[in-house]
């Protein structure tokens, strides 16, 4: 993991791509990322053909010579949008949550698009779910157009969300634009399911201490990022 191959400064962006009809997009998003990052593109085709697990699919299975035209025919969009951009693409078998899983340990982003319902069945999608518990990358979904607007980052104000608010400064620098950040704060007694006790004067004060353990958080990046 030490060598110049391994840094997270030279991985790849990895795009998931399953031919759905949110293919294409996913795939200008994910050259776009790269392209911004100087990063190259890595375009990734589950064929789920011998897969035999708990989790596979009722449609039919596409064929194996289907899924390698998929990744020729996004490897040409990618190319035409993003001309030199580094691409190299992947046929890989097995269940797609695990196996992008697998893809995001040596990924410095992974991108996968959202369902081709989302107006009838409001959830990720179980790939999508699946990879935002279990990704060792920052994940991108893509769930249609973009907008204009600040970086948003939630934060735990724990030292253990310390990498994603430093993802977090590093994205908003890089596109020029503000960061949020959001803390949700609960009243002492109310983790547990017991009903917080109620002191004259202690909400502002219990406030106070987690507006504190915010600024702390950020103090750092503030001052990696200035601007």
């Amino acid at each position: 993991m030490g060598s110049e191959a391994a840094t997270p400064r030279n991985r790849p962006v990895v795009v998931g791509v399953d031919g759905s009809r949110g293919t294409p997009g996913t795939v200008d998003l994910a050259a776009a990322e790269a392209a911004r990052c100087g990063a190259s593109l890595q375009i990734v085709h589950v064929w789920p053909g011998r897969y035999r697990g708990v989790f596979r699919s009722r449609d039919a299975v596409p064929s194996k010579a289907d899924g390698v035209r998929l990744l020729e025919l996004t490897l040409r969009r990618a190319a035409l949008a993003r001309p030199g951009l580094p691409i190299a693409t992947e046929l890989l078998e097995g269940g797609a949550a695990a196996t992008l899983a697998g893809c995001s340990g040596e990924a410095r982003l992974l991108v996968v698009g959202h369902r081709d319902d989302p107006y009838t069945r409001p959830s990720w999608g179980s790939t999508a779910a699946y990879l935002a518990h279990h990704s060792a990358c920052p994940l991108l979904v893509n769930r249609g157009a973009g907008r204009e607007g600040p970086v948003v980052v939630a934060s735990s104000a724990r030292p253990s969300g310390a990498a994603t608010l430093g993802y977090a400064f590093a994205q908003a620098a890089l596109l020029g634009s503000r960061l949020v950040a959001v803390h949700s704060w609960i009243r002492p007694g109310a983790a547990d399911g017991r009903a917080p006790a109620v002191v004259k004067g202690m909400y502002a004060d219990q406030r106070r201490a987690a507006d504190a353990r915010l600024t702390e958080a950020l103090a750092q990046w503030s001052e990696r990022f200035p601007e």
